[in-house]
């Protein structure tokens, strides 16, 4: 399984704010709306979503859940 504190660049302790605060700030940089037709973009765009909706469910923190 992918390390989705890393995608998002947070630490393990990180609270919910911070992988928010972390998700926003990363996703202006590949935004589809900002960067149409750039795949390489899209790509790490819904790497970076998966990640931050995986993180905001406090089971698959504590890591009672998987992918």
């Amino acid at each position: 399984m992918k390390n989705y504190y890393k995608v998002l660049e947070v630490s393990e302790t990180a609270t919910d704010n911070d992988i928010r605060r972390a998700y926003f700030a990363l996703v202006k940089s590949c935004h589809p709306d900002i960067f149409p037709g750039n795949a390489e973009k899209r790509k790490r765009f819904e790497e970076l979503t998966k990640a931050f909706h995986f993180l905001q469910n406090p089971l698959n923190r504590m890591g009672l859940d998987s992918e």
